[in-house]
């Protein structure tokens, strides 16, 4: 198995590569993109041995998703640095609460010393919209931009679409959740210190997943089963890196979730009127 060393030096060659094969179809301001597809935003600057600077995503039109991701690192430019970081990224209850992708691009910007023209997007893959799901799978699996990159674990993705489900959470969707989380817990593990890995754990990460069995009383023996095994290895995760569960859990996640749409919602809104 390759370590995690190996596997970032091998991950970051891939991604130079797909940027070469693919620098014919950078998404600018004059394209007409407007197909279903997987992109990359990536900042042309790689010399850390912790970050690979990419974000993935999926498009039903990319040339209108450019328009939204480059109107928020913009309304962020107009930032002065104390400002930004005091919103940001001052404490564990920042404004900021790991879920605005923007932030994470803008903050590698100014580390890195790079210039919003250092900023590229290109696309990866043509792919009908019924596969895009599958196919920003096969690249997240691939490039591991959650841990590596700009991304969001896949276990805070997933708890959104269920807590905010209209329907009670099935069987099988808690079932295929524990699995997300659980291979989380994994990239944890290996990548702590690599990206926004630590990051995404302290501000985002589903501590706390009591509500699946509150939610629902009738789950099968084995994903109860698999539910105490997932639990006890995020408690232990949070042990080792000295997270307090108790304290996270004074706010019930519904609570922050909501609260971090409703911000979202605000910092876009101020974008377009700026």
């Amino acid at each position: 198995m390759e370590n995690a060393v190996t596997k970032f030096n091998n991950i970051k060659y891939q991604v130079k590569q797909l940027i070469q094969e693919n620098l014919c179809r950078e998404v600018t301001p004059h394209t007409k993109y407007t197909f279903s597809g997987i992109y990359m935003i990536y900042i042309d600057h790689f010399p850390s041995e912790k970050f690979v600077p990419i974000y993935i995503g999926q498009a039903r039109d990319i040339q209108r998703r450019y328009k939204q991701h480059f109107s928020e690192i913009l309304s962020l430019n107009r930032l002065p640095y104390e400002e930004y970081h005091k919103y940001f990224f001052f404490d564990h209850q920042s404004f900021y609460e790991g879920n605005f992708k923007a932030c994470k691009i803008f903050k590698y910007l100014l580390e890195s010393n790079c210039t919003l023209q250092d900023i590229h997007m290109i696309v990866i893959e043509d792919v009908k919209e019924e596969y895009l799901d599958e196919k920003e799978q096969y690249y997240f699996k691939k490039l591991l931009p959650s841990f590596l990159g700009f991304n969001q674990f896949n276990s805070f993705l997933e708890q959104q679409k269920n807590r905010f489900s209209n329907s009670q959470i099935s069987d099988s969707k808690i079932d295929n959740f524990l699995s997300v989380l659980l291979e989380d817990v994994k990239g944890i593990y290996s990548y702590y210190e690599y990206g926004f890995t630590r990051f995404n754990f302290e501000h985002a990460f589903p501590k706390n997943i009591t509500y699946l069995l509150e939610e629902n009383d009738s789950l099968s023996n084995k994903t109860i089963l698999k539910y105490d095994e997932v639990k006890l290895k995020v408690n232990e995760l949070c042990k080792l890196y000295k997270l307090d569960i108790e304290k996270s859990e004074l706010k019930s996640e519904i609570e922050i979730l909501e609260e971090n749409i409703n911000k979202l919602e605000e910092s876009k809104e101020i974008a377009n009127e700026e």
